[in-house]
């Protein structure tokens, strides 16, 4: 496996990787309307500070490839804080593909994050998980992510807010 940054390399890997994530019910993809083609290029326009809606700040994609270039997962890495980011979404998202679960690509992609991701003005970042998503959780607390809060979001949801600090051991 291998992380690289978002480009247009990865344009034919990712309308696969889209559809199967859409399908799955991944939020990231699930509340867009976009073809796969339109939604890539506003992932590359985010990371260059373009187009950004309000509320956004530039943000950087990594993806974790396998040999043949298709892509297991990725990781998103916000460039500053808004009360959207600390309220809803947190400096850090990620995501892996169904058929790669359960085999440590949100590990990996976490501890690149870790090692060549900008910290933000405090140190470190915020990450949110739901309480239903026990994977996310441990991946963050292996990782070194220490729980804030949980808050309420409807009945039977909460959201897990981790302080997160950037490691250089990697």
């Amino acid at each position: 496996m291998r992380i690289e940054a978002a480009s247009v390399l990865h344009s034919h890997a990712y309308p696969a990787y889209f559809q199967q994530c859409r399908a799955d019910g991944c939020e990231y993809y699930s509340h867009s309307q976009a073809t796969p083609a339109v939604f890539y290029q506003q992932v590359l326009d985010h990371a260059a500070g373009h187009h950004l809606p309000p509320g956004y700040v530039p943000t950087q994609t990594w993806f974790a490839l396998d040999e043949g270039g298709d892509i297991l997962g990725a990781i998103r890495l916000r460039l500053g804080s808004t009360p959207f980011i600390l309220d809803q979404c947190g400096h850090i998202g990620y995501e892996v593909h169904p058929a790669a679960r359960g085999l440590g690509v949100a590990g990996r992609l976490l501890a690149h994050v870790q090692q060549h991701g900008a910290p933000q003005q405090d140190g470190g970042w915020l990450i949110i998980c739901t309480d239903d998503n026990s994977a996310s959780q441990r991946v963050i607390s292996r990782a070194g992510g220490v729980l804030l809060t949980a808050t309420a979001q409807g009945p039977g949801e909460a959201w897990l807010r981790y302080y997160h600090l950037p490691s250089r051991r990697y």
